[in-house]
């Protein structure tokens, strides 16, 4: 699930998926009676930082080496101040230090076909989404508030996108 989280725009949730090649491994969610209803909106408000959703009307993994490319059909997703977007994952907190983390690279797009690649680091995961827990009864608009992957457009030189395609890179 993503969200524009620019708070001086729209606030909207994702609304189209252009393209989805599911990894291996991990099917939850994949079946037409749940995709693609359960990755839009807002994340499952059950959500907690230690309690993971395995709802497959809620969750859709998109497995080991899947990809999935997502859209804003009628909207925009535009450079402002901080973070212009989230990604939330199923990230969990499994004791006091250690987090359970799927984590995808993140590329984001104007077009659908000239993409730009966050920068992310292999070793300390930062930079890739699917690593930060997420929080469902907070504002999912507000990612200090709760959890998921926030992304700045700044950080790839762009000011605005409506595609956005994540990769997982689960080893």
């Amino acid at each position: 699930m993503f969200s524009n989280s620019s708070a001086q725009y729209e606030r909207q949730s994702i609304d189209t998926v252009v393209a989805f090649t599911p990894g291996t491994k991990q099917t939850s969610g994949q079946t037409p009676a749940f995709f693609p209803k359960n990755i839009v909106g807002v994340p499952d408000p059950r959500a907690d930082t230690a309690v993971p959703v395995t709802d497959p009307r809620s969750v859709c993994s998109i497995g080991y080496g899947g990809t999935i490319t997502v859209g804003f059909s009628n909207h925009v997703v535009v450079d402002g101040p901080g973070a212009d977007f989230t990604v939330f994952e199923n990230a969990f907190l499994f004791s006091s230090t250690r987090t359970y983390a799927e984590p995808a690279t993140v590329e984001v797009s104007r077009d659908g076909i000239i993409y730009k690649l966050f920068p992310y680091n292999t070793q300390t995961l930062v930079g890739c989404a699917g690593v930060t827990p997420v929080y469902g009864k907070a504002d999912p608009f507000d990612p200090l508030q709760s959890g998921g992957d926030a992304f700045d457009l700044a950080d790839v030189g762009l000011d605005s996108i409506r595609y956005i395609r994540i990769s997982d890179i689960t080893s």
